[in-house]
């Protein structure tokens, strides 16, 4: 019985186990939620023991107890509320603080430590001395907003790596034209040589399809039309492979950019309600609250917009790394069927 020509182009098992075990190689984090975890310690950390340092806020006196008498530097290292037991100031020490009218006289014991853990009188009295212990005013939002800024830093580095290693070790750009140089000779076997020296996505893509080029070239069975399918499906194949490695984690930067401005948003909103509420008490305004709640609002805000302004940035500046790479994959793909059918 005469054999059957096939209509269509059959993958073999080879080819199969082929597919099944390709993968990019493209570098990047694949659990970008681990990420987001990480920041979000880093970002407590750095508002607890950074931005709510004592040292970035005025000095205030530990009392005891019952709040009726300030604390003092002891003789013996531990703190007292006698002032004939308390140390007294140096001369040097009173020098070092510009004050000669200080030697002799006790040494209060001042809050030491995280303006987390403050007792409330000591919080209450201190006040921010520079941008750092302001912006620890900004409230329990501070944190989720440093969270999102530092995601967004660390995505972006993150990209910026992965690209990297996507775009390979040269000019893509001149890769493209060798490439289209070597296709124009007939020579895919340098075509090859210049992909393993390339590296990276698109010489991947290429690669590929240069092998399949040769597949075809070899085969005696399928038509010239068949042929030049099974090539572009090649390429298309490839290629699909190569584009989720490109785009993660960018999903998450996009999100971050509306995120970001709502966060920041909730943390202004929250601040001025704090300051109504500091000027709807009876009697006089309370101006420490009042100056509270207007700056958390103020830091939220800042917070916010910083966030989604580097989430935006960030972002269009990827996609448009990504498409420059897309179109020349498109571009040498096309070459590459183009020059098959017509050498064939």
């Amino acid at each position: 019985m005469e054999a059957q020509k096939p209509n269509s182009p059959q993958p073999r098992p080879a080819d199969k186990a082929k597919g099944q075990a390709q993968k990019s190689k493209v570098r990047g984090i694949k659990n970008a939620f681990l990420v987001i975890i990480a920041c979000f310690i880093v970002a407590v950390c750095l508002f607890l023991f950074v931005f709510g340092s004592s040292s970035h806020f005025g000095k205030v006196q530990l009392m005891n107890e019952t709040q009726t008498a300030g604390l003092y530097e002891g003789k013996d290292g531990k703190l007292t509320e006698d002032v004939t037991k308390a140390a007294a100031y140096t001369k040097e020490q009173a020098k070092e603080l510009e004050d000669e009218a200080l030697e002799g006289t006790p040494i209060p014991a001042y809050y030491s430590g995280s303006m987390a853990f403050a007792p409330e009188y000591v919080s209450k009295n201190a006040h921010p001395e520079d941008l750092v212990g302001t912006v620890f005013k900004g409230g329990i939002i501070v944190p989720v907003l440093q969270t999102l800024l530092l995601t967004v830093l660390v995505l972006s580095v993150e990209r910026a790596i992965a690209l990297k290693s996507a775009k390979g070790t040269g000019s893509i750009s001149k890769f493209v034209s060798d490439v289209k140089k070597c296709l124009a000779r007939n020579d895919i076997d340098g075509a090859q040589a210049l992909c393993k020296k390339q590296k990276g996505s698109v010489a991947a893509v290429v690669s590929a399809a240069l092998n399949r080029y040769k597949e075809m070239d070899a085969n005696t069975v399928l038509t010239k039309e068949q042929k030049v399918a099974t090539l572009q499906k090649e390429v298309e194949e490839a290629m699909a492979v190569e584009m989720p490695s490109l785009q993660q984690n960018l999903p998450i930067v996009a999100t971050l950019t509306t995120l970001g401005t709502l966060v920041g948003l909730l943390g202004t909103v929250i601040g001025m309600i704090k300051s109504f509420q500091a000027l709807s008490a009876s009697g006089a305004p309370d101006s420490t609250e009042l100056s509270t709640g207007i700056s958390e609002a103020l830091i939220n805000t800042a917070f916010g917009i910083a966030t989604g302004a580097f989430a935006v940035i960030s972002y269009n500046f990827y996609t448009n790394k990504i498409d420059n790479l897309t179109y020349a994959i498109d571009e040498i793909g096309f070459s590459i069927v183009q020059s098959f059918a017509a050498t064939h």
